[in-house]
C-alpha cells in the first residue's frame, strides 16, 4: 500500500508542478487590428487597414519578437502576459510576411493588406481550426507523471496503432 501511495504523490507533483505555469506561458496572438483570431493559426490573413496592432499573450515578462518582412522588433509581455505592437510605419498595400516568436514558439503566416486580392471564398468559409496556444505543457506532463508511475509500479504501457 506504502508503494502505491508513493506513486500517486509522484504523480501529483508532476501534475502540480508541470501545470503551475503551463498555462500561463501559453504564447498566442489574439487579434490583428481590430480582428479577434480566435486562437486560429492559419498561413494567411487579410487586413484591410495600413497599420494593424498584434495582440497576443506570452509568459509575463516575455521577450516577444515581431518580424514583418525580415525587420525584426522586439517588445516584452507586460506582468499579466499581454503584448501589444504596431509598426511605426504604415505597411504597404499588398502581401508581407509575418513571424512573431517568443520561448522557442513561433507563430507565423502572410499578411495582405488592402482590399486587393482577397480570397473572400477562403475568408468567408471559415475553414480555420483552432489550436491550442503554444507552449501548452500539461498533457505532456501528465504523460510523463502515469508513464514513471506505470513503469515504477512494473505495469506496462502499450499504445494500440
Amino acid at each position: 500500500m506504502k508503494q502505491v501511495f508513493g506513486y500517486i504523490v509522484i504523480l501529483l507533483v508532476f501534475v502540480f508542478v508541470g501545470r503551475s505555469d503551463a498555462f500561463a506561458s501559453g504564447f498566442n496572438l489574439k487579434s490583428i487590428g481590430n480582428s479577434e483570431t480566435g486562437g486560429r493559426q492559419i498561413t494567411k490573413w487579410w487586413y484591410t487597414g495600413s497599420q494593424p496592432a498584434f495582440k497576443g499573450e506570452a509568459t509575463p515578462g516575455a521577450e516577444v519578437v515581431v518580424t514583418i518582412d525580415g525587420n525584426a522588433m522586439q517588445i516584452n509581455a507586460d506582468s499579466s502576459g499581454n503584448w501589444s505592437f504596431t509598426p511605426t510605419e504604415p505597411l504597404t498595400v499588398g502581401g508581407h510576411e509575418v513571424t512573431i516568436a517568443s520561448g522557442g514558439s513561433t507563430i507565423s503566416f502572410s499578411l495582405s493588406m488592402g482590399t486587393d486580392g482577397v480570397d473572400w471564398n477562403s475568408v468567408e468559409s471559415g475553414g480555420a481550426a483552432t489550436l491550442p496556444a503554444s507552449g501548452t505543457t500539461f498533457p505532456t506532463v501528465l504523460g510523463i507523471g502515469l508513464a514513471m508511475a506505470a513503469t515504477i509500479g512494473g505495469a506496462k504501457l502499450y499504445r494500440r496503432m
